[in-house]
């Protein structure tokens, strides 16, 4: 009885000061190499049914096919304006333009409301372009490169992202309220692939559509993980896990259909709005929009690959944290388990010990397996670590043919 309390007090404590360990993250690099083995294991589960987009997505487009209908072509700023004017009402969650919003040295006009008209959005990424890097090219405007978050935690072979120089970029009167995310230009578009992340002067800096993810998912860059080589993928908030190719890219189904709305039925204001209902169903509320040049033909757009991208990534499954009631209920039952272990001693005390440890792992990884169910076992672990050594030395003595004579 004084065995059991003791070791009661001793993993009572133990747990506690092991899962504020973890929260500090502490175990961080054990349980990441552990969820990636979770995740090798399961990794066709995170592919969605052929076409399948989320609705979370949608495509404001402005049709190559409709220039007539704008003021100049490519647009100029005052049908920027209207477009986004247009949008308020919707209350989008992120807006995306992946069209570079630059119209060169000269300053059109209406170019400064453009950026008013950015402001009431909560979040809004605006795509820079680029193309592989080549020689002695420089950046197109010096300094640029400090405007991009940068991206820390990221694990596997690095190298392999891609070098890239960055060739065009929104204006600054645009861009002063927004974030910054990279795009591959129209000549590296034949692998029907987006990028998540590029190496631009020395520096890893994220995509439109990893921005995107991160405003809307609501994940600091601090808590983002991203792995590269064998088994590459990216590791976002809300359970969001994306698998990639080995350089950090996201493989695009082309034939997936988008959810899109015309541009031009944004610009007729309230004397004639030109929305459908369905058009309005589209759009409704907390999406993100993607804003950006497109056309009918069969070729793939900047635009619309990041449209394609954000849909088939928000429609994958999403990886199932346990919260802490459950976390503590399975520390509950690990110290159980512990108390069970007092009735050995010695180096069978210490095998069934890790015994259990093996049951807990495999318990873990048939939940992942089947539902998706993702728990840190190092807290539980070391409790069954701590509880074997505890009855290795102070556990039940066995009774041996000696001790039953003498008694």
């Amino acid at each position: 009885m004084i065995r059991a309390l003791c070791l009661l007090i001793i993993l009572g404590a133990l747990g506690f000061y092991l899962e504020r360990e973890q929260i500090s993250g502490r175990f961080q690099q054990a349980d990441d190499a552990f969820l990636d083995f979770l995740v090798a294991n399961a990794r066709d589960r995170f592919v969605p049914e052929k076409g399948e987009l989320s609705d979370e997505v949608v495509f404001v487009r402005l049709r190559e096919e409709d220039k007539d209908e704008y003021a100049t072509w490519p647009p100029a700023p005052i049908d920027w304006q209207i477009i986004l004017k247009g949008l308020v009402p919707f209350e989008p969650d992120v807006i995306v333009i992946p069209t570079v919003l630059n119209w060169g040295t000269a300053e059109p006009e209406f170019l400064p409301q453009v950026g008013e008209a950015l402001l009431p959005f909560p979040s809004v990424v605006l795509g820079v372009e680029g193309r592989e890097s080549s020689g002695a090219a420089t950046q197109v405007e010096p300094g640029l490169i400090d405007a991009f978050p940068a991206l820390t935690r990221i694990g596997g072979e690095a190298g392999l992202v891609s070098e890239q120089t960055l060739v065009s970029a929104p204006s600054l009167q645009v861009r002063r309220q927004t974030e910054l995310g990279f795009v591959q230009g129209p000549l590296g578009l034949e692998g029907a692939a987006v990028p998540f992340l590029v190496r631009c002067d020395g520096k890893n800096v994220p995509s439109c559509v990893l921005q995107a993810l991160s405003r809307h998912s609501r994940t600091p860059y601090s808590q983002q993980r991203l792995r590269l080589g064998a088994g590459a993928g990216a590791y976002l908030g809300k359970g969001l896990y994306v698998p990639l190719k080995a350089d950090g890219a996201f493989a695009v189904d082309g034939e997936s259909r988008v959810a899109s709305v015309n541009a031009l039925d944004l610009m007729t204001g309230e004397l004639a709005d030109a929305l459908s209902p369905e058009d309005r169903a589209k759009l409704g509320k907390g999406k993100i929009v993607v804003i950006g040049i497109d056309t009918d033909q069969p070729a793939p757009t900047v635009a619309r690959l990041q449209v394609q991208a954000l849909g088939q990534i928000l429609a994958l499954p999403r990886i199932q944290t346990l919260g802490s009631v459950a976390r503590w209920s399975i520390c509950g039952i690990a110290g159980l388990l512990g108390l069970f272990l007092l009735r050995f001693r010695g180096g069978k005390a210490l095998r069934t010990g890790l015994l259990l440890i093996f049951v807990v792992l495999v318990i873990s990884f048939v939940l992942f397996q089947s539902q998706l169910i993702w728990y840190a076992p190092s807290v539980p672990g070391a409790i069954l670590a701590a509880s074997g050594l505890f009855a290795m030395l102070f556990g039940k003595r066995p009774v041996t043919a000696q001790t039953a004579d003498a008694s």
